[in-house]
């Protein structure tokens, strides 16, 4: 009985900790970083402007990326939204985007709520 209660105290206390794991926590700043690579790689390949606008009262922020190799190029790329806490309040979809060699594409985030004020596209391979 006694090891049964230990090794369920012991289960319960790691599913605390672990609890934290899914969630979006990092020491990057949510209102100013817009542009995040989950692949380093990628960031030698592209070159990335961005483009803040506005259509219909909602904010927009367009990433146009160049294509810098001689070789085709496919990134998988998804939209983030935060709230004003740094909340992630939509289920990103992660997308395709090939670009020819030299050539460029574009990603368009555009708020999907009001309550949605901070955006960060995320791209990698």
């Amino acid at each position: 009985m006694k090891k049964t209660f230990g090794f369920a105290l012991f289960s319960l206390i790691a599913v605390f900790f672990l609890a934290g794991c899914g969630t979006t926590s990092s020491n990057v700043d949510y209102k100013t970083q817009r542009i995040a690579y989950a692949d380093p790689v990628l960031q030698k390949q592209i070159k990335v402007d961005l483009v803040d606008g506005e259509i219909k009262n909602n904010k927009v922020l367009q990433a146009n990326i160049t294509n810098e190799t001689d070789k085709p190029i496919t990134i998988n790329y998804r939209v983030e939204w935060f709230n004003l806490n740094g909340l992630l309040i939509n289920d990103p979809e992660t997308k395709k985007l090939q670009i020819a060699p030299g050539d460029f594409g574009f990603v368009k985030a555009e708020q999907p709520d009001p309550l949605a004020v901070y955006p960060r596209i995320v791209l990698g391979k």
